[in-house]
């Protein structure tokens, strides 16, 4: 039974590394699009943290891919941690 869950495990952290690999580039990227085109750091942070506030559904744009990213980060965040508490305690 162990062995299964240490097998999922496994498989979380493969899943969840593909998923943070995969998404890091986007975020970066998107966030120096929104560095160079604002005024001020400040500006540009406010330009981030009102991207993630735009609806999933509806017009695409720079501020809708870095909201997508940004959620594909966390959750690839979210699933390699579990995977590595699972492969942790059930060895």
């Amino acid at each position: 039974m162990s062995h299964d869950i240490s097998t999922l495990g496994s498989a979380a952290v493969s899943l969840g590394a593909v998923a943070v690999v995969a998404t890091l580039p986007v975020v970066i990227g998107v966030g120096a699009a929104f560095l160079s085109g604002a005024a001020t750091v400040d500006s540009a942070l406010a330009l981030a943290l009102s991207a993630l506030d735009e609806p999933l559904v509806g017009a695409y744009s720079t501020a809708w891919l870095f909201h997508v990213a940004v959620a594909g980060l966390l959750g690839g965040t979210w699933v390699l941690g579990a995977g590595l508490v699972l492969e942790g305690l059930f060895e």
